[in-house]
């Protein structure tokens, strides 16, 4: 997982599919440990809390904006991987 502000106030947000272990494990869903730093950057109020949990739910490995009003720049960047469930990862 990356994590971003942009000089102009923008934060983004790049999240990866972890390698599984075992042939078995379904990426979409293995939990990982979240980096201290990150939470600080989550809590922040020009985060957008609803991009940035359907961001984590994706995976999708590239940017995406996730700043609070940006609602619908988020959606269009992230559009390739539409996926509809809102799942939260866990820790």
């Amino acid at each position: 997982m990356k994590f971003a502000v942009e000089p102009d106030g923008k934060r983004y947000v790049e999240v990866h599919r972890p390698l599984s272990q075992t042939e078995g494990e379904n990426t979409r869903t293995i939990a990982y440990t979240l980096p201290a730093a990150f939470h600080a950057f989550a809590e922040d109020k020009a985060v957008d809390d609803l991009q940035l949990k359907k961001a984590m739910s994706r995976r999708a490995g590239y940017p995406v904006v996730v700043s609070a009003g940006a609602g619908s720049t988020a959606t269009s960047l992230s559009a390739q991987n539409s996926s509809s469930d809102n799942g939260l990862l866990t820790q």
